[in-house]
Order: C-alpha cells, then sequence, then structure tokens
C-alpha cells in the first residue's frame, strides 16, 4: 500500500526564560506531523470498522 501524504504541519518553540530565569542558552523544541489520506475511504471498510470497534470496546470494558 503506497502512503499518500495530504499534510504536513511543522511546530518550533524557543524558550529564552523559564520560571523567571533565564536560560544560559534557549531551549528549542520542534515537532513534525503527518496527514495521510485513508486508504479504506469509499468503501469496504465497514467489517475493518466493526473489527477495530469491537477490539477497543474490550479494552475500554476493562478499565
Amino acid at each position: 500500500m503506497k502512503l499518500e501524504v495530504r499534510k504536513l504541519v511543522t511546530f518550533s518553540e524557543e524558550t529564552r526564560i523559564e520560571g523567571e530565569k533565564a536560560a544560559d542558552r534557549p531551549l528549542k523544541m520542534f515537532g513534525v506531523a503527518a496527514v495521510l489520506r485513508n486508504p479504506w475511504r469509499g468503501g469496504g471498510s465497514s467489517k475493518i470498522s466493526r473489527l477495530r470497534f469491537m477490539r477497543w470496546r474490550r479494552l475500554w470494558a476493562r478499565c
């Protein structure tokens, strides 16, 4: 199955002061997420969806 990327989202953050205390050097954090095309969109997924739902229902019942 070929994965088709529909969207990429990036995030960057630079913290220079945390809790009124200046950092020696800035803390940099980065994140990336991708949105992929749903290969089951458009039919044929009802059986798969039902199986996934039943699995999740059993897991939630244990909590």
